[in-house]
Order: C-alpha cells, then sequence, then structure tokens
C-alpha cells in the first residue's frame, strides 16, 4: 500500500497528465488514452486492463505520435520494461500505481 506522500504524489502527477480530470474517463484517468487530433477516429479510453492498450496516436501534423496511455500517460514502450522489472500482471490501476 503506498504511503500518504506516494499516493499524493500520484494524484499530482494524475491532474498534471490531465487523465484524472478528463471527461472521458470512467476510472479516475486510468483508462485515459492519450488525446491526438480531435478529428481523428480512435478510442479516448480503454476497458481491458490485461495489458498496454498500446495505441498509436498521431497528436500534430508533423508526425508526432504517441502510444501514452493510463493516468500516468505511460508510453507502451517502457511499459514493456516496467512490466517484467516489477513483475506487474497487466495495466490495472494498481500496476499503473506501481
Amino acid at each position: 500500500m503506498p504511503s500518504t506522500q506516494m499516493k499524493a504524489f500520484l494524484s499530482m502527477i494524475g491532474f498534471s497528465e490531465g487523465t484524472r480530470t478528463a471527461s472521458d474517463t470512467k476510472n479516475n484517468g486510468y483508462d485515459v488514452i492519450v488525446h491526438g487530433i480531435p478529428s481523428m477516429n480512435f478510442p479516448r479510453t480503454f476497458t481491458d486492463y490485461s495489458k498496454h492498450p498500446g495505441v498509436v496516436v498521431t497528436l500534430n501534423n508533423r508526425g508526432l505520435v504517441s502510444t501514452a496511455a493510463g493516468r500516468y500517460q505511460i508510453l507502451y514502450r517502457f511499459w514493456k520494461a516496467y512490466k517484467v522489472q516489477l513483475k506487474l500482471a497487466g495495466f490495472y490501476p494498481e500496476d499503473q500505481d506501481a
């Protein structure tokens, strides 16, 4: 169980990433996919926490793309290493907090 200070720190990250207060979230930001160009047809949230969603989103017309997801907007390429290193089950909220 995270300490009170760690919970406050994680809450601050969720707030600063905009996920905790995102209008689309149904789970306090843990289900948010990085938002790209509004006219694009892509999911803004996910429901399968068994894995990182790995959705590639174009963020601007210069070809900038991102796979950021979850409350802390974790990139897929980093998530793979975190999952192994921390022996995580999936991309569940408790795994994202870890």
